[in-house]
């Protein structure tokens, strides 16, 4: 039976992991703590949450949390990422922290829903492009070809309104 400080815990750790999108596992060792109060502080800026965890605790509150993957994530020291709305934001942030800044956090794995992203997978889909960014080319794709069809169908009306300009001044 857990102390009250480790139930504390649990329920701390189920809050975070209820509404969680995507949780993204990390190996915080070698990392100091001005660096780490830096990560955390660009992670809450951003609306996610970063907590240091005992693996027992987090299975527990995976389990009771009805998201038994999150098991998975926990090996030797994690620190997780509970990254809320938008999955690709939390992952792409993550790794553009860690690409700029230097430090070496680690990634280890990450749980969507009941998928299980390795570290290389979770890196090659963070460096995609993210759902703005399709809107936007999808947007600029059918700009081009809303304005080709409205120059085909314009161009018949101006030939004939020429052809009658130059009929009238003759």
């Amino acid at each position: 039976m857990p102390t009250e400080k480790k139930a504390a815990l649990i329920e701390d750790l189920k809050e975070c992991i209820t509404d969680c999108s995507i949780a993204i596992a990390t190996d915080y060792a070698g990392i100091s703590v001005s660096q780490m109060s830096e990560l955390r502080t660009a992670i809450r800026n951003q609306g996610m949450k970063f907590k240091v965890v005992k693996n027992t605790l987090m299975k527990i509150a995976a389990e009771e949390s009805e998201w038994p993957e999150l098991q998975e994530l926990v090996d030797g020291p994690t620190g997780m990422v509970f990254g809320y709305g938008e999955e690709q934001e939390a992952a792409k942030l993550i790794t553009k922290y860690i690409k700029d800044s230097g430090i070496e956090l680690k990634l280890k794995s990450s749980a969507m829903g009941s998928q299980i992203l390795s570290a290389k997978e979770l890196q090659e889909w963070a460096s995609l492009p993210g759902k703005d960014e399709l809107i936007a080319q999808l947007i600029g794709q059918l700009h081009g070809q809303i304005a080709a069809l409205v120059y085909t169908l314009n161009n018949p009306i101006t030939r004939l309104a020429r052809a009658l300009n130059s009929i009238s001044n003759s």
